[in-house]
């Protein structure tokens, strides 16, 4: 199963990646489901993946940042090499038909709900949804603080990489790699694929770039592994490789895992596994410059964005507590027995 995350809760606040993973240009249909906090959304994709897995399609599943529990979209792949994507469509990642009609359309769950039963409740559902965007504007901005003080880190170990070496490195892998795979120069397909995300129940990370045959892992020197990426990254434009990035998500400028489909190979930054072979950074990184950081500032300054980090993940822990008692709300508005009768229709649809 092919788990991913399609957006971040980043130094930069909200970042989502949905305009260019669900671009409608490349599926044969693409729903945009509409409606509020317990509406659906979520379920009616599980539901469309399930039927999806049973007819042994291919599935990729984008979960929510926010709540890894909970679905942002997914993309099926038929047999017959045709694909279509569904997607929540709602804030903060709101997406509108394209091409409507044509290669895309809207779902609206909000068809089976009461309407009046919200109205009477609009003063709570508004005071919910102002305290959580409160709490995420707070946690944004402890990223944010957090993701400075790590940039500092960054520089400091910039002046001790030996870059040419690290290039010369980075091209030599990969066309090994494409020696061994017979692959020859081609056009690059890049896509976003994100592995882990700061939420609302702590950091969360899938393992989905470990479905090939050759899987590397860096040994961080100093905080020196992006580089790495930068370099393959470089390294794969010059020889036409395609590759899936998996973007860092308090700094999502800064790439923490990288997947080459062609060559069946990955490279990523974890360091507690046993089954990889490994990349030792510290033959890229020139000690005596390392020597000369203030070492005793870097920690301190580590420890500090570390802080900061936790800092702003208890606030997005605050804000799932708004939203549950906003999806509560709406739950209680639904008509599930015409949602549940929509929902076949849709299942219908999508697969006939």
């Amino acid at each position: 199963m092919q788990k991913y995350f399609a957006a971040a809760n980043t130094g930069r606040g909200f970042v989502g990646w949905f305009d260019d993973i669900f671009n409608p240009r490349c599926f044969e249909r693409t729903y945009i489901i509409k409606g509020g906090s317990g509406t659906g959304k979520s379920t009616l994709m599980k539901k469309i993946a399930k039927c999806a897995e049973e007819r042994s399609y291919e599935c990729e599943y984008f979960y929510c940042s926010s709540d890894p529990l909970s679905l942002d979209g997914i993309i099926v792949h038929k047999k017959d090499g045709s694909s279509f994507a569904m997607l929540d469509g709602t804030a903060p990642h709101t997406t509108d038909p394209k091409y409507p009609g044509a290669a895309d359309e809207i779902i609206n769950l909000g068809e089976y709900w009461c309407a009046d039963l919200l109205r009477a409740q609009r003063d709570e559902i508004v005071s919910l949804c102002d305290k959580k965007s409160r709490l995420y504007a707070a946690a944004y901005s402890d990223f944010s603080a957090a993701g400075t003080l790590l940039g500092y880190i960054k520089n400091e170990v910039q002046s001790a990489l030996m870059k040419d070496k690290l290039d010369a490195a980075s091209m030599r892998l990969l066309t090994k790699r494409m020696h061994e795979c017979r692959i020859k120069k081609g056009k690059s397909v890049r896509r976003i694929r994100s592995l882990s995300a700061l939420s609302c129940r702590g950091e969360v990370a899938f393992d989905s770039f470990s479905d090939v045959k050759v899987v590397l892992s860096a040994v961080d020197v100093s905080g020196s592994v992006p580089f790495l990426f930068d370099s393959l990254i470089e390294c794969a434009n010059k020889l036409g490789l395609s590759y899936d990035r998996a973007p860092m998500p308090l700094i999502p400028e800064l790439t923490e895992a990288i997947r080459f489909p062609e060559l069946s190979m990955s490279v990523i930054s974890t360091s507690d596994r046993t089954d990889t072979r490994l990349i030792n950074m510290s033959r890229f990184v020139d000690r005596e410059k390392l020597a000369l950081c203030d070492r005793p500032r870097m920690r301190l300054i580590k420890k500090a964005a570390s802080e900061l980090k936790e800092s702003g993940l208890s606030k997005l822990a605050a804000a799932k507590e708004c939203h549950d008692n906003v999806e509560r709300i709406y739950i209680g508005a639904m008509d599930f027995t015409r949602l549940e009768a929509a929902g076949e229709r849709i299942i219908e649809r999508v697969f006939m």
